[in-house]
């Protein structure tokens, strides 16, 4: 992208942390979120995250909110406010 300040596409992608399911239930996708967010500049962050994941639940409670989706289906994008 030439011409584009770096600080305009800076960022990370997580794309839908996993837990084995024999491990869930223990607070490791929360803990593993929390770490990766904290402290970061940025004011929101981004998750893609398919519509029939079993954290979905999960991710509404902690704040995450559907902010769009992606044109091969089944996947949305969730937004967290960071600020």
């Amino acid at each position: 992208m030439p011409n584009t300040p770096r600080s305009w596409v800076r960022h990370e992608d997580v794309y839908e942390p996993a837990v084995v399911p024999e491990l869930r239930g223990r607070g490791h996708g929360r803990a593993l979120l929390d770490d990766l967010l904290k402290d970061r500049p940025e004011r929101f962050a981004l998750l893609g995250s398919r519509v029939a994941a079993p954290a979905r639940a999960l991710y509404r409670r902690w704040g995450w909110r559907k902010v769009g989706g992606f044109d091969t289906g089944g996947v949305d994008l969730l937004a967290l406010d960071l600020s």
